[in-house]
């Protein structure tokens, strides 16, 4: 018998919000996950650096003050939603949940796709089609970033998408 696997998705509530000029964002993870999986979820924020050729940086901090923060929590979300975005108006900083199903064996290896996908929310970024990081959902997307990822994120960051080495 086929197994079947449900479908996770995403959500985003990003309203107003503001570019970072210095494109240099603090990365809270919060301490709910294991230190392997901390490691998973940053390698998701690295993953926006490298394929935008250092368009944008992140780095890690304990500090929950930070400026400009990207915060990482584990919650407990209705089945089918995978991870939800927000950030406040006019606000630099942004909220990243993560279900804790996707944790569970069969979705864990999804947990780096899972992360990049709600950065480009918190960049941003909204959902394109399928075979990219930014789908709506994990079965339709793709787990490394895309040049259609990069594009999008060009033209909400004003960069040339071409020199990216994702689209060359």
């Amino acid at each position: 018998m086929k197994k079947l696997i449900p479908v996770l998705i995403f959500l985003c509530s990003c309203e107003a919000w503001v570019k970072n000029d210095s494109r240099l964002y603090g990365v809270y993870i919060s301490d709910d996950f294991s230190p392997q999986e901390q490691q998973e979820i940053y390698d998701g924020f690295v993953a926006w650096s490298i394929a935008t050729d250092g368009e944008v940086f992140f780095e890690r901090t304990n500090n929950k003050n930070t400026p400009n923060l990207l915060t990482v929590n584990l919650k407990q979300m209705p089945d089918d939603l995978a991870g939800f975005t927000y950030t406040g108006p006019n606000s630099t900083n942004a909220t990243i949940d993560i279900n804790v199903k996707v944790l569970e064996p069969d979705w864990r290896k999804n947990l780096k796709q899972l992360v990049s996908h709600e950065v480009g929310h918190a960049l941003g970024l909204n959902h394109i089609g399928p075979g990219n990081i930014m789908c709506k959902d994990i079965a339709c997307g793709n787990p490394k970033l895309t040049c259609e990822d990069v594009k999008q994120f060009c033209k909400v960051w004003d960069c040339d998408y071409k020199t990216k080495y994702v689209c060359q």
